[in-house]
């Protein structure tokens, strides 16, 4: 889409996929990788002309998920995935070049959702945290 000064949205490109997607980020200049619900691969591609492809990892769960339960955000610069399953409380960080990565677990990833990285490679997750009396929530900041 695009939206002009006076905030006029215009559709530039529809692109059809075959698969439900729930989260998104830029993997290049023109594709997408894309958190799936309901579907495995857990994390597709998907270029602007439509083109699919599968994000495979060896630290990925080998499940489905439901609508809100679990997302992805590439980070280009270490060129990695960041995966929350937010009914297991787990991060999974999968770097592509290397096939390492890491899952974590613990009293603060609780319901892991929103995430973005910074230009230096950091990620900020925010979870709730349950040691209080009160649902609060708090950002949790990883570097590599």
């Amino acid at each position: 889409m695009s939206v002009s000064e006076n905030s006029t949205i215009t559709m530039l490109k529809e692109i059809t996929q075959t698969f439900k997607c729930d989260s998104i980020s830029l993997l290049d200049v023109d594709t997408f990788m894309v958190g799936t619900y309901g579907h495995r691969p857990l994390i597709r591609t998907i270029d602007i002309d439509g083109n699919e492809g599968e994000v495979q990892h060896k630290l990925l769960p080998d499940k489905t998920y439901k609508l809100g339960k679990s997302a992805c955000t590439y980070i280009p610069s270490p060129e990695t995935i960041l995966f929350t399953d937010k009914e297991q409380h787990t991060v999974y960080v999968c770097d592509i070049r290397s096939g390492e990565g890491r899952v974590i677990t613990n009293d603060k990833t609780q319901e892991p959702r929103g995430k973005c990285a910074s230009s230096n490679g950091c990620v900020f997750i925010c979870c709730n945290n349950s040691t209080y009396t009160r649902d609060v929530q708090y950002i949790m900041r990883l570097c590599s």
